[in-house]
């Protein structure tokens, strides 16, 4: 079974605990972050490009390089809910080297405008929305 394979088939319950266990993470981290390495990727506005996130896993991630991705998960691609959960999962395995900024897109405005909000309730119900808003 590959990554995303994986990641689709989570459970409702194990996207819950992982998302409110990453909150808890995230939550810890400063404003103000100060990278000290010299090997760093920025990874920009995947938008549910599950494609483009697990490639810059594969190719930076067992090569020391510290991974910051820049925020705009979700909205637009076709595999929002994928690509926030791999990159969640991802958090809690890597904590201080993988780093997630909050973008423009990991809000609920922007979430019910350009669709994240309607498939997260179709997937997992309304209510569970509010977990990814955290």
């Amino acid at each position: 079974m590959d990554t995303a394979e994986k990641i689709r088939n989570l459970s409702k319950e194990e996207v819950a605990r992982n998302i409110e266990e990453a909150t808890r993470l995230l939550e810890k981290e400063q404003s103000l972050i100060e990278v000290e390495t010299e090997k760093v990727v920025f990874v920009g506005d995947t938008h549910g490009d599950l494609s483009s996130t697990l490639s810059a896993f594969d190719k930076y991630e067992n090569a020391g390089y510290k991974l910051i991705f820049l925020g705009d998960y979700v909205d637009r691609g076709e595999y929002k809910i994928e690509n926030i959960n791999f990159l969640i999962s991802k958090k809690l395995e890597k904590k201080s080297e993988l780093i997630l900024l909050r973008g423009n897109h990991e809000t609920e405005e922007m979430n019910k405008a350009y669709g994240f909000f309607r498939e997260v309730a179709r997937k997992y119900g309304p209510s569970f929305y509010e977990l990814y808003l955290k």
